[in-house]
């Protein structure tokens, strides 16, 4: 993928490239005032030490004052923004960058745009970079084509929108840009915006790896795609089912914010940047301790166990203080990516939680696809299974409510030789059963599509000498 350090480190070079300061100088006559620039531009640079940054900053900037250039306002913006000569004043940098690109110098919308990308924290602006993009774009910079579908293919500052991506990928791509021949090597290889095509995604990924482009060659490497449904099923059990596509959340929680305690186990499924297209899920389990508006516990997930700390707002937040996690990544060099938690938007009912959980990536400064939460409490805070009052066992729903299918899921603590499944009405009308033979002992679930004729059912299933119940709710 389009790491940063790739980008800012060609960010100079697009700002002070030789053969865009050639190009100006040929239209204009020869002399020592060109000569200058040269200089100033190399001191700038650090190729040429015969002068002061200092010198060279003044030097470009008296040269405004007889006639503007928009390659120099181009070279004075990347000054400023990088405090080469000064102290870096980003207002200024920013000013000179939108009229190096507004005079016609199409790189410095490049620029300007990679700026407000990758701004400092609290400073960083997708929106705007994006509109950086599309003006250089239209402006026909092969690196803003770039640059713009790429914004739509993570939908960061606009909309996501693999299909006109594709597009502006193809007219970057056709002008040899490595970048955007990888990218549209993906797209043809998922089927992200266009039909899957194995042939094209060869052909534009072997053209980006000619070009060097070592993602491209990394890319080639793997005998999957990113998105392949083949290689992702039931990760806990043979019965659960994963939404097709990332759910709508309706953050809900309940006044009394202590009922979240406990030991929750359940899947993080993570989705592509349309939120269309499952492609991973990974088993997770959730202890959690609630102090008033607080929370804390441990994340467990592939062997990892993470401490976090997090804030309960009313609205249905799960706001994280400063928690990170290194994980899989497809596209980061040693496939290990670091990510900070930001926020989760949950629902909690009948001690099940689902979500949307919000990270971002520490390495690419950008927010991470989409991610499904879905829980289910297995147990009190540091304990092991939930029981009632009297004694018996919880059996837990996902989803509830429910459209058509609804598992269940339980644990059992010993092995049970016969265990049963029974539906039945708000009366105490049985409506359906279901046998499920001799069990072992641990985590289990089973899938039923109950009579939507009942909107709501008390299901109780037996096991052994054990009583499981819980309550579903039909969604109309």
């Amino acid at each position: 993928m389009n790491k940063k350090r790739n980008m800012l480190a060609g960010f100079l070079l697009a700002a002070l490239s030789p053969f865009s300061l050639q190009a100006y100088c040929q239209e204009a006559d020869t002399g020592d005032g060109k000569d200058e620039w040269r200089l100033a531009v190399d001191v700038l640079k650090g190729r040429d030490d015969s002068m002061s940054k200092e010198w060279a900053l003044q030097f470009l900037e008296g040269t405004l004052e007889e006639e503007r250039d928009a390659f120099v306002l181009n070279v004075l913006g990347i000054a400023y923004l990088h405090g080469l000569g000064t102290e870096p004043d980003t207002v200024k940098a920013v000013s000179y960058l939108e009229a190096s690109g507004a005079e016609g110098f199409k790189a410095a919308y490049h620029n300007l745009g990679m700026y407000y990308k990758y701004a400092p924290v609290g400073r960083q602006d997708f929106g705007k970079a994006y509109e950086a993009f599309c003006k250089g774009a239209d402006a026909g910079s092969t690196d803003c084509l770039y640059d713009k579908g790429f914004m739509l293919y993570k939908g960061l500052g606009c909309d996501q929108d693999y299909a006109a991506s594709v597009e502006e990928f193809r007219k970057a791509a056709d002008r040899e840009n490595p970048s955007a021949l990888f990218m549209l090597g993906l797209c043809y290889r998922n089927g992200y915006g266009v039909e899957p095509d194995t042939a094209r995604a060869g052909f534009y990924l072997r053209q980006s790896a000619n070009l060097n482009f070592r993602d491209a060659m990394l890319e080639l490497l793997k005998p999957e795609p990113e998105y392949n449904p083949s290689l992702h099923g039931l990760s806990i059990s043979e019965n659960m089912e994963i939404p097709d596509r990332m759910p709508e959340i309706e953050p809900y929680l309940p006044n009394n914010k202590r009922v979240l305690a406990g030991r929750y186990h359940g899947l993080l499924v993570t989705y592509d940047w349309s939120g269309e297209k499952v492609i991973s899920e990974k088993p997770l389990t959730v202890d959690m301790g609630i102090d008033e508006d607080k929370a804390e516990g441990l994340w467990l997930m592939e062997g990892d166990s993470i401490p976090f700390a997090a804030s309960l707002t009313d609205s249905g937040e799960l706001c994280f203080d400063s928690t990170e996690v290194t994980m899989y990544d497809r596209y980061s060099d040693t496939y290990q990516a670091r990510y900070s938690f930001e926020k989760a938007d949950l629902s909690y009912v009948s001690d099940m939680i689902s979500g949307k959980l919000r990270l971002y990536s520490l390495d690419e400064q950008e927010p991470e696809r989409p991610m499904y939460v879905s829980l289910m409490k297995t147990g009190e805070h540091g304990e092991g299974n939930a029981v009632d009052e009297e004694g018996n066992g919880r059996i837990y729903s996902y989803p509830n409510p429910y459209r058509e299918r609804v598992t269940m899921w339980f644990e059992l603590e010993e092995d049970v030789p016969a265990a049963e499944i029974n539906l039945y009405t708000q009366n105490g009308m049985f409506r359906q059963g279901f046998r499920l033979g001799a069990l072992k002992a641990g985590v289990h679930s089973f899938s039923v599509t109950p009579d939507a004729s009942e909107n709501t059912y008390i299901v109780r299933m037996t096991a052994g000498k054990r009583v499981y119940q819980a309550i579903i709710f039909h969604e109309r």
